[in-house]
């Protein structure tokens, strides 16, 4: 919902940044992302993670 505008128009920006976060996020059953099965690493993205 928060990927919408008021004009109910899609944000791209906001719409990307989601599926890569999807993509990135782990599945509780498989213990891996998506992004893991498919490139064997996970995508760089928005949210940022600590070194070590």
């Amino acid at each position: 919902m928060d990927n919408i505008t008021a004009t109910v128009s899609l944000d791209i920006d906001k719409f990307q940044r989601a599926l890569l976060m999807y993509c990135n996020s782990v599945d509780p059953e498989t213990k891996v992302s998506p992004a893991l099965i498919l490139f064997g690493c996970p995508i760089r993205d928005a949210i940022p993670i600590p070194m070590g």
